[in-house]
């Protein structure tokens, strides 16, 4: 039996080529005409024996953005990161809560706490026009360029949000009130920050849950209206359990964009025990 024979390979002007590579390229069968040289292009020479990466190529390896797919955005965040220093811009961190399930290979690259089903990653706030907000997602490698810790990031992180973007609570007929021109007040209040933009991170603000049941007069359910926003009802006079998550499963199928979902599970705040879960685990807690 012939045994395979492992191909020679050399060195020309520092690229590795398999040693049966013609002398000159003019030898080349893919060599067409001194116009038009190789129909493959050099990048795609027959007998490279290595990939060559292009310089953009090699700016783009290892970002968690171009990763197996083209870069989703117009600004390089590797650029942005080297301009950065997180001590002296800490008070533009934000933060921000995404579904883990559709974000699982993103949370790979990120420093992020895990919340039931839910994430909360870090941003640093680069303000925003009429149209939209623009925001730099904290890497794991900024994070180690920085030469600063996950408990750090987090603390820094809660702090600077909750005093640039403060929560805002606000009973559902005070939203709706121009429209439906309502005054009685709903057993139903939203939940955001200031400018709205990820407003469920709201959920993660100190103190924040524990003054929300002072206003609701106790323990209550959250409802993941979207990453923007988050619905409370009291837990003394809103309906069932299993209606509240058919509530929430048809108002994400049938009003909110893909993109902007953070859940099908209803949660539960407990204000004595200050306990934030799944509802469920709540309600399978309260029977044992």
């Amino acid at each position: 039996m012939q045994k395979d024979v492992k191909p020679h390979i050399v060195l020309i002007d520092g690229v590795k080529y398999y040693s049966d590579k013609p002398e000159t390229c003019r030898s080349c069968f893919f060599w067409k005409n001194r116009k038009v040289p190789c129909i493959l292009g050099q990048e795609n020479c027959y007998y490279l024996a290595e990939i060559i990466q292009s310089e953009q190529q090699k700016k783009c390896e290892g970002c968690c953005y171009a990763s197996g797919r083209s870069c989703v955005s117009a600004t390089c965040y590797k650029d942005l990161m080297m301009q950065f220093n997180a001590s002296k811009n800490k008070e533009k961190l934000t933060l921000q809560l995404v579904p883990s399930a559709k974000n699982k290979d993103l949370l790979t690259d990120i420093p992020h706490r895990n919340i039931e089903d839910m994430a909360l990653a870090y941003r640093f706030d680069m303000g925003h026009n009429e149209r939209t907000s623009f925001s730099i997602l904290v890497t794991n490698k900024m994070l180690n360029a920085y030469g600063i810790s996950a408990a750090q990031l987090h603390d820094d992180a809660l702090e600077a949000a909750s005093h640039r973007c403060p929560a805002t609570l606000r009973n559902m007929n005070e939203v709706i009130r121009n429209m439906a021109g309502q005054t009685d007040p709903s057993p139903m209040w939203v939940a955001s920050i200031e400018n709205g933009q990820n407003g469920a991170c709201v959920i993660q603000y100190p103190h924040f849950l524990d003054d929300a049941a002072e206003t609701l007069g106790g323990s209550f359910y959250v409802l993941p209206s979207s990453i923007h926003e988050v619905l409370l009802l009291a837990d003394d006079t809103s309906p069932s359990l299993s209606e509240l998550e058919n509530m929430v499963r048809t108002i994400n199928q049938a009003e909110v964009a893909p993109e902007e979902r953070l859940s099908d599970n209803v949660f539960h705040y407990d204000c004595e025990s200050h306990i934030f879960e799944n509802a469920r685990t709540f309600e399978a807690r309260l029977s044992t």
